[in-house]
């Protein structure tokens, strides 16, 4: 576990760094989870140290969430004059990424110091500086260490309102597929059996007190699998799902629909790990391919439990579910 820096700590020096002004450069051609984890950087980053960031909209594959999602109504978002900005100033990380980008680790101690030094020496400068972010900047572990404002604002910017309260409680489990098939990306592709098995023991478990809904995009298979049809007829199971790899008013919707459910089981995708942060500040479920298992298709859970499913065995789902029972449902 990384050691991330307290805002006591830092207190005399956080208000030396009140003339700074944050911008992300995200990945315009990104998908909007991956827009979001670049903008959220400069959001993070401005309230780690007690300054601003100057808001930006989402592009081309993520456009349409401008209708939910405003940085502006964020607590952080720079809201006075561009003439009030005296330099422009840019940082460049040491670190590569996978696509030839540099940008800083700031899940890393070592690589958060160099970032430190650099800011303190803009943050010495008389009058604000707008300071531009590496390509791409990720917010690494300050998205996982939210205190209850920044939880309270990224709710506010993200359009989370007061949860929905029904009968039965509401479970999303989002596959990833579409960009993700196991020719192309066998690392973050999670088989279909798995899921299939999940679906099944949960239905045994728990049908009379909660509805699933499986959302996905780039893939409607969901949509006519037959051992499935019994639990679609009585209400427990749902399916949204579009063969279409493109933003639209699907993907919108889903990721609506998963702010607004009493627990979401994330897959390997920053779309629905993104859902995840904005409803409670942290990650309650999400699912990771483990690659280093043998076999290789065996999976455990992030941040909730460590046991390994082999999916060959239908059995190997009952610590996720009983985990699911008794410490997120209650039920």
């Amino acid at each position: 576990m990384y050691r991330t820096y307290s805002y006591d700590m830092n207190k005399k020096l956080l208000r030396q760094r009140n003339n700074l002004v944050f911008l992300a450069e995200p990945d315009r051609y990104g998908r909007f989870g991956h827009q979001s984890f670049s903008l959220l950087s400069a959001w993070a980053l401005a309230h780690r140290y007690n300054c601003e960031f100057l808001p930006t909209k989402y592009s081309y594959f993520a456009y349409r969430h401008n209708d939910h999602v405003d940085f502006s109504r964020s607590i952080k978002a720079f809201g006075q004059s561009s003439n009030d900005i005296e330099r422009y100033e840019e940082l460049k990380g040491k670190n590569h990424d996978e696509n030839g980008n540099t940008k800083y680790n700031l899940s890393d101690i070592s690589d958060i110091s160099k970032f430190e030094t650099e800011i303190e020496k803009i943050s010495r400068k008389q009058g604000k500086s707008l300071v531009k972010l590496p390509f791409d900047q990720t917010p690494g572990s300050l998205i996982w260490r939210m205190n209850n404002a920044m939880k309270d604002d990224i709710r506010n910017i993200f359009g989370v309102h007061e949860k929905t309260r029904y009968k039965q409680k509401k479970v999303c489990l989002h596959i990833r597929r579409g960009d993700v098939q196991e020719v192309n990306h066998p690392n973050w592709y999670i088989d279909d059996r798995y899921y299939k098995n999940l679906v099944r023991d949960l239905y045994k478990e728990c049908s009379d007190q909660i509805e699933i809904t499986i959302l996905t995009q780039g893939d409607n298979i969901w949509e006519s699998r037959d051992e499935f049809k019994g639990m679609r007829r009585n209400g427990f199971l749902k399916v949204s799902s579009t063969s279409s790899q493109w933003t639209n008013d699907f993907e919108v919707r889903d990721f609506r629909t998963m702010l607004d459910c009493d627990l979401l089981i994330a897959g390997q995708s920053s779309f629905s790990m993104l859902a995840d942060i904005v409803r409670n500040g942290e990650i309650e479920l999400s699912l990771i391919k483990n690659v280093h298992s043998r076999p290789p298709h065996d999976i455990y859970t992030r941040n909730i439990i460590k046991a390994e499913v082999d999916l060959n065995n239908d059995g190997q789902s009952e610590k996720t579910i009983k985990y699911i029972k008794d410490n997120i449902l209650k039920i």
